[in-house]
């Protein structure tokens, strides 16, 4: 216990520790924050000019819709792409430009030339788009809005494939995306109610405002924290600070034990402050009798904690292993694969990324339907976590009995 209460104030005197904490709130406050009429939910009433939208998985909606967006693009030659989740204009070279071509021609199935003719309409001053509306040449917008196109949906979908291909990935035309992307269409004022109740009665409203805290706060959790746990243990060794503050009496796994759990309480605070600073806005708003109290921390725990667990369990793993801040660079290469793997997941589905994501308020349905989904993601990353705390424990146990190299005199190896 003495040795875990010294690994809290050690933290607490890091300013590595209060730099992440206060840049952790001010991202979420930046992507979370509004006035208080964005903490209510409005019922919907008939009538209204709009309900939102939903995603559907009817293919004529989403080969109408992306069709309609690419002949746009490939009209005036700009296309906007986020490979990496960084976004990018593109404008196709000559010899791309008539690859392009070709893989219109075999999405519309009309001829080359009329796929030129697209080109050059946009060319001869007309503009591409007006308002809300798309402009082609009469022959291709009748191509457009019909069934002419007569190749599978299979097939349909691997030309787009080959078009993001093209693009240099990260469009929306990819098979990963183009539903999420393309397949929105109008929500109906029954859909609206249903999922209005759903919020209000099964979220209990905060529920709802919870998952997307968490949807935001994942992202930064998902790669802060690396920072504090790297520097510590590699400080430790630049400066031998262990070899003086920890004797032979302290195992390895003591040292060890202490200093994670003494990381992932503290930072768990840090997140539990933020979840209260919330959760009070959000019950101000709309009442306690209308809402979960403790909806922000228990999804909080679930949610946001097994990340926590998995950051710093690399940064330790990564620097007793290697002696050196890679650990930064190897959570930063982590991190962006989970960003660009979890775009097809932004609304819901979840899969086994490294941090949730459910970047909308409500979709109460597609969270109580994937629920199993989201305890098996946790679940393995906990696993992940208590596996990369174990093999260091091996590590640094043999390093402090000199049977693999430390980085370290070989005289501190023998004290």
């Amino acid at each position: 216990m003495r040795l875990f209460i010294l690994e809290i104030r050690r933290c607490l005197k890091n300013p590595f520790f209060w730099i992440v904490s206060i840049v952790l709130f001010l991202f979420v406050n930046s992507q979370f924050s509004g006035d208080a009429s964005g903490w209510s939910i409005k019922k919907p009433v008939p009538g209204q000019e709009s309900y939102g939208t939903s995603i559907t998985e009817d293919m004529s909606v989403i080969r109408q819709q992306s069709l309609v967006n690419l002949l746009a693009e490939y009209s005036n030659n700009r296309y906007t792409t986020y490979p990496y989740g960084f976004y990018r204009n593109i404008e196709l070279n000559t010899k791309k430009n008539e690859a392009m071509e070709k893989l219109l021609s075999a999405l519309t199935g009309m001829s080359i030339e009329k796929i030129k003719s697209i080109q050059s309409f946009s060319e001869s001053g007309h503009s591409a788009i007006e308002g809300d509306k798309v402009l082609f040449p009469e022959e291709v917008d009748e191509v457009v809005n019909s069934t002419k196109n007569n190749i599978t949906d299979d097939d349909y979908l691997n030309l787009m494939d080959k078009v993001d291909q093209l693009l240099g990935g990260g469009s929306p035309y990819s098979k990963r995306l183009i539903a999420s992307r393309f397949g929105r269409i109008p929500k109906s004022y029954e859909e609206a109610l249903q999922e209005y109740n759903d919020m209000l009665y099964k979220d209990k409203i905060t529920g709802a405002f919870a998952r997307l805290f968490c949807d935001y706060a994942g992202i930064a959790v998902g790669f802060l924290p690396i920072f504090l746990v790297v520097a510590f243990w590699y400080q430790d060794r630049k400066t031998n600070i262990s070899h003086t503050l920890y004797s032979k009496k302290a195992s390895s796994s003591k040292l060890i034990l202490s200093r994670f759990f003494a990381m992932l309480i503290l930072f768990t605070f840090i997140i539990m402050l933020m979840a209260t600073f919330y959760n009070i806005k959000i019950i101000g708003v709309n009442g306690i009798e209308n809402t979960d109290p403790f909806a922000f921390y228990k999804y909080s725990f679930l949610w946001l904690i097994p990340t926590l667990m998995v950051v710093l369990s690399v940064g330790m793993f990564t620097t007793i292993l290697t002696n050196s801040p890679v650990g930064i660079i190897a959570m930063l290469g982590w991190w962006f694969i989970a960003m660009f793997g979890s775009e097809a997941n932004m609304r819901g589905g979840y899969g086994f990324q490294l941090f949730l994501r459910h970047n909308i308020l409500g979709d109460t349905k597609v969270y109580l339907n994937n629920i199993h989904i989201v305890l098996l993601n946790r679940g393995i990353y906990i696993t992940i976590s208590a596996i990369l705390v174990l093999i260091s424990i091996k590590i640094y146990n043999k390093k402090r009995k000199g049977e693999i190299y430390s980085g370290s005199s070989k005289k501190n190896n023998k004290k």
